[in-house]
């Protein structure tokens, strides 16, 4: 199916094997104090790019995301770069530990969510991976400066915004998976295997 796809896409990244894909989850990387309802994203699109930054393939995606947890095809084989196009993001909450107050929807524009890896980065096919958009505690309730009385739209016009859009498109981690589609302890005190080249604040 792969190769089917970069037929129409055009050649693969010199020095970039593409084959057969591995397993992704992806979810959404817990707030701080702000607990969410819904989170969506529609993906259009993967990218991959070579280790010299010279050559790349697009691979067609189409798909709804439910942020709690989709698993998706994760471009196997070997590259250095990899993005994934997203077509906004919507998350909807509340901050606090009332769930009838302080609520909020954030509603981000569509951007590609970069990654990078240190070295050349092997998928082997069937392999397991969590991409976790955003890093736990990047939406903070303070931040969202939210209100009792109404429900809080955190879109172009809202102070938190830019910060938002910074920390779940250069600052987002793909993490390798036992197969749970969850990032455990052990994971996650392993590091990323390809990241944002964001700071993470």
């Amino acid at each position: 199916m792969i190769w089917l796809l970069l037929a129409c896409a055009g050649a693969p990244p010199e020095g970039t094997i593409i084959g057969n894909p591995g397993d992704a989850m992806v979810v959404m990387a817990e707030g701080k104090d702000a607990t969410y309802t819904a989170s969506s994203a529609y993906a259009l699109n993967w990218r991959v790019t070579d280790c010299e930054g010279e050559r790349e393939a697009d691979i067609p995606l189409d798909l709804e995301l439910d942020l709690e947890g989709t698993l998706v095809d994760l471009p196997g084989g070997a590259w250095c770069r990899i993005a994934l196009e997203l077509d906004g993001v919507t998350i909807e909450g509340y901050g606090g530990e009332d769930s009838s107050e302080f609520l909020f929807v954030i509603e981000l524009e569509g951007s590609w969510v970069e990654l990078q890896a240190e070295n050349l980065l092997e998928v082997p096919a069937e392999s397991d991976w969590v991409l976790e958009l955003g890093y736990p505690g990047w939406v903070e309730a303070e931040s969202l400066e939210l209100l009792s009385e109404e429900r809080t739209v955190v879109d172009e016009d809202h102070p938190a915004y830019p910060a938002l859009v910074r920390k779940l498109y250069a600052a987002s981690g793909l993490y390798s998976d036992d197969g749970d589609g969850l990032i455990d302890e052990e994971e996650r005190e392993a590091g990323e295997e390809a990241r944002g080249e964001d700071p993470r604040e």
